[in-house]
């Protein structure tokens, strides 16, 4: 029967709704509740695309169906597999009795909205616009697998297979995470602007309905966690260039008086022994590295929690003009034990603020 693996109707199946706070709770109960999901171990995340939800399924006997959430007037699933060819090939290569629940979007301009640009037209338009803003897909969970109905399996053994899927021109599995890891992603993505990440219990199987609360959490833009802190220094920039482009590399300098050469490939006078070597730009141009953050412990004495990279190439040539410097970062795994900002990510500078107002408190 189409749409049938196991004896279950997966064409007409209601889509999982994931659990979020309501309205009414706080940021701060919000960020507990999350913080201690996250570090009890039993759960699992993955990055939220913002797309438009799709159930991708091939039946037992090879039909092959692109269902989203939405329902036509008549209350019937609008299959719309053919509005999407790249789809369609990656679909025939898959094992009979195969459903995978993914998000489709568009790389670099993520949004719903522009993903019924396409999949609301008819077939050919939608195939026509395609040619120049192909539809992606990010696969986040797994239904069936080679006839195998996961109903009533958990969710860690789901997720097994989409770890086994390649990832494609088209098509994304997503990466998952747990414990520090899962919460030093939550950040990264929230300062890169994501749309946040859904995490669920190891143990969690399929609801045709919503999750019940904490079974599931979806986290949004509001989890995110930023600090103020002061640049205090620079970091030294690393010296040897260490990339596959070395034959057209321009940046040498000579090794035994680290005299600038002129910007130009020198690949030819080094194979032949002459003593140069290839460099960074940064340092050829005698940039920082990164820079230094610090902040005031509760005596007023100023600690180094960490280094701030992904600078303007304008911010490490006039490192020595932000000394003192205020600055929001975010995307960070913060340790106030260890007094350590891990991966920090600049969000704004801050001349709003003064050094004495970024201190060790915000981290507790």
């Amino acid at each position: 029967m189409k749409g049938y693996i196991q004896g279950h109707d997966w064409l007409n199946e209601k889509p999982m709704k994931y659990w979020s706070f309501p309205a009414s709770t706080s940021d701060a109960t919000k960020k507990e509740t999350v913080r201690n999901a996250i570090f009890s171990g039993d759960y699992i995340g993955a990055l939220k695309v913002d797309g438009y939800y799709q159930r991708l399924l091939k039946d037992e006997d090879g039909n092959c169906f692109m269902i989203a959430r939405d329902r036509n007037t008549k209350g019937e699933v609008v299959n719309k597999i053919d509005w999407v060819p790249q789809l369609q090939a990656w679909m025939n290569i898959l094992p009979n009795g195969t459903c995978f629940l993914a998000e489709t979007y568009l790389p670099n301009k993520e949004g719903s909205k522009n993903v019924t640009s396409i999949l609301g037209c008819l077939k050919d338009k939608a195939i026509e616009r395609q040619k120049t803003t192909p539809l992606h897909f990010h696969i986040f969970d797994c239904m069936a697998w080679n006839g195998e109905d996961f109903y009533d399996r958990e969710y860690e053994y789901r997720i097994s297979y989409v770890k086994i899927l390649q990832n494609t021109i088209y098509i994304h599995p997503t990466e998952f995470f747990s414990g520090e890891a899962l919460w030093e992603h939550l950040q990264m993505y929230l300062a890169e602007g994501r749309e946040g990440m859904v995490i669920m219990r190891r143990d969690a199987t399929v609801y045709n309905k919503r999750t019940p609360a904490r079974v599931s959490i979806k986290i949004k833009r509001e989890l995110k966690e930023t600090i103020d802190c002061v640049v205090i220094g620079a970091n030294p920039p690393t010296k040897l260039y260490s990339g596959k482009s070395i034959e057209t590399w321009p940046y040498w300098v000579d090794e035994m008086t680290d005299r600038r050469l002129d910007v130009q490939s020198h690949i030819i006078p080094y194979r032949e022994g002459a003593p140069i070597v290839p460099v960074t730009k940064n340092y050829y141009f005698k940039m920082a590295g990164s820079f230094k953050l610090g902040l005031l412990d509760k005596d007023g004495m100023m600690h180094h929690y960490g280094d701030l990279s992904g600078l303007t190439e304008e911010m490490l040539t006039n490192w020595r003009d932000y000394i003192n410097t205020v600055v929001e970062v975010g995307g960070m795994m913060l340790d106030s034990e260890s007094k350590v900002i891990r991966h920090p990510k600049l969000i704004r500078i801050r001349e709003d603020k003064e050094p004495y107002d970024c201190t060790e408190e915000q981290l507790i």
